[in-house]
């Protein structure tokens, strides 16, 4: 969307939560932005993007998964799960554990 650019988004929890991804240098996905239903957009600053990096593994693993457009696989929802749990201090965890994301 051009209002949201980023390399992926992704509609969770029925689209009440989406979450928009870049992949960086090293092909990691890295946080640009979520919103939530009931809370709004919570974007990340640049500091905040470079702390909100996947890890290689689960970043080449999601990227497959996309790439294959395999959008109801659920290892994507264990994957991101994974993530934000990781990255929780960067986000609204009241919002994530609102939506059962962590």
């Amino acid at each position: 969307m051009p209002t949201r650019p980023c390399d992926h988004s992704l509609g969770l929890q029925d689209d009440s939560v989406f979450i928009d991804l870049n992949i960086d240098n090293k092909k990691c996905f890295y946080l640009v932005r979520i919103s939530f239903d009931g809370y709004g957009c919570c974007r990340l600053s640049e500091s905040e993007q470079r702390q909100s990096v996947m890890n290689l593994q689960d970043s080449q693993r999601l990227k497959l998964l996309l790439d294959s457009r395999d959008f109801k696989n659920p290892s994507i929802g264990v994957i991101i799960g994974r993530f934000l749990h990781e990255i929780k201090d960067l986000v609204w965890e009241d919002a994530l554990i609102e939506h059962n994301l962590i």
